[in-house]
């Protein structure tokens, strides 16, 4: 609120229309302030001295971090056991055994495509570096994305061989991008940001690749080739528009997460010095023993091991020693692992395996929220960034060789959720199904298998149960009720009808 101040009330004694401008101009400017302090976190002060914050882009921040940071992750995942162990979550959660893909068409071309991709996904067949099938790459894809924030896939032609894909896939750390090659332009009006070449439009039509890693010892030649962006598969989590590469998952955590790790270390070593100590003999000392320095008699140990006890000076008396205790470490390592999973989008549970105080309730509440980052990016990620862009690549090369002319659509199933409670949760997917609010293939395929394969293992294993005389309670043609039906009949007698049939007794009302 403006009050006028000693000069303001001296102008307007002497010259009020003055005073009066004056007043105006000030309460304007006093309004303004006070807009601008309706949100604190825009304030300045005391408060905020210390807060950096600018306004540039997401390329700008990234550019001089981006190295350091990759570095650093992978420093974290070789030698912290959480960081390790959050990666292991994440893509076994993510990916699993693997991103299973479900051909659609009519039966002929949907059975062709499948041998054919199956053929295919062996690592002989689909890996460059011959070490690892189609699904183990996926897996490879998904962990290098969370340690380094991206990766690069490359397609690799090959020489064409009667009944084979004609392509591989070579993955490679986003190291391979020339980020010399930034801030350039290119003809047409172009530019080139971090290794990455977008046109006039803002597409991406190239990248500028190292062959191999520029870290490796024989890499003398650095330099980079520009490869077309088709042949180029860049795979990150964007977190904002017009970003151009990826940042690693835990970056928010590292720096809380290395101190958290000395602070380990720290506690552990003096645990194990203070053990090492059994007890302290001290004795009264003479004072021409102290003028002469007798070594042979005060010497103190220069080895550490368990149960030492160490001779002080002469003396009488023994003291046995007590190692230090450490308290709230539980409670203060808890909070802070606390933070590390929400930096990485997991449970604390998930990450520590700490179930100690978790209810059934809570675990699963806790575990909803973590599937739905699970969900994030295996739909919002891997699916559409890599593994529908390397079906366009497999439906290439397949019509390259001759192996299926007309094109088949591809769905794709990421692997099963596990069931906190798998009786619950099975009688929830059922009503689901029974309901119409879902499809019993759609059900299947979020299990993780093939509903094809699935009806095709039903319909044997009913021939079979059928032919030996057995009746299950599971049977699925009969409802899965046990119920009405008398116990040691089988299906198509008097007292039980096959699908299709009428009883006897029905055909008698």
């Amino acid at each position: 609120m403006y009050e006028p101040n000693f000069i303001d009330k001296f102008i307007g004694f002497f010259d009020p229309k003055a005073g009066l401008d004056r007043a105006k101009a000030r309460f304007q400017l006093v309004d303004v302030a006070d807009k601008l302090r309706q949100y604190d976190a825009a304030s300045g002060g005391r408060r905020t001295a210390g807060w950096r914050a600018n306004g540039s882009s997401i390329n700008v921040e990234n550019q001089g971090a981006l190295s350091r940071l990759r570095n650093r992750s992978r420093e974290l995942v070789r030698n912290n056991y959480w960081a390790k162990r959050a990666v292991q979550v994440i893509t076994n959660h993510t990916v699993g055994s693997g991103i299973i893909p479900a051909f659609n068409g009519d039966d002929i071309n949907k059975a062709r495509a499948g041998a054919v991709f199956k053929t295919w996904a062996k690592k002989k067949n689909c890996d460059w570096d011959n070490r690892l099938n189609f699904y183990a790459l996926t897996k490879l894809i998904m962990r290098t994305v969370v340690i380094s924030g991206e990766v690069i896939v490359r397609k690799r032609r090959v020489k064409p061989r009667a009944g084979s894909i004609p392509i591989k896939l070579q993955v490679q750390e986003a190291d391979v991008l020339d980020t010399s090659k930034d801030g350039i332009m290119r003809a047409g009006g172009g530019y080139v940001i971090q290794g990455v070449e977008f046109d006039k439009d803002g597409n991406r039509v190239a990248y500028w690749l190292f062959d191999n890693h520029p870290g490796d010892n024989f890499m003398n030649n650095l330099e980079s080739r520009r490869i077309p962006a088709e042949d180029v598969l860049h795979i990150f989590e964007v977190l904002r528009p017009g970003q151009v590469r990826g940042i690693p998952f835990g970056t928010t955590a590292m720096m809380r997460m290395k101190d958290f790790d000395d602070y380990e270390d720290a506690q552990v070593l003096r645990q194990k010095i203070a053990a090492c100590f059994t007890a302290f003999v001290t004795k009264p000392i003479e004072q021409e023993l102290i003028a002469k320095g007798d070594a042979e008699t005060i010497q103190l140990a220069e080895r550490l091991e368990p149960g030492l006890i160490e001779y002080m000076n002469p003396g009488e008396t023994i003291t046995f020693a007590t190692p230090p205790p450490v308290p709230e470490y539980s409670t203060f390592s808890k909070n802070v692992l606390l933070g590390f999973a929400a930096a990485y989008g997991i449970t604390y549970e998930a990450l520590t395996n700490d179930l100690s105080g978790v209810s059934f309730s809570s675990a699963r509440m806790g575990g909803l929220e973590m599937a739905k980052n699970v969900e994030d990016w295996q739909y919002n990620l891997m699916i559409p960034d890599f593994c529908e862009e390397i079906y366009e690549w497999f439906v290439q090369g397949a019509q390259i060789a001759g192996l299926f002319a007309e094109s088949v659509s591809c769905d794709w199933t990421p692997p099963r959720r596990e069931m906190i409670d798998p009786v619950a949760e099975t009688n929830g997917k059922r009503l689901s199904v029974q309901a119409g609010f879902s499809s019993w293939s759609h059900e299947v395929r979020k299990e993780g298998w093939d509903p094809d394969e699935l009806a095709a293992e039903i319909q044997a294993d009913a021939k079979r149960w059928d032919a030996a005389g057995f009746m299950l309670a599971s049977d699925p043609r009969f409802g899965n009720k046990d119920e009405g039906r008398p116990s040691g009949t089988t299906p198509g007698t008097n007292a039980e009808t096959t699908p299709g049939e009428t009883s006897k007794a029905e055909e008698k009302k």
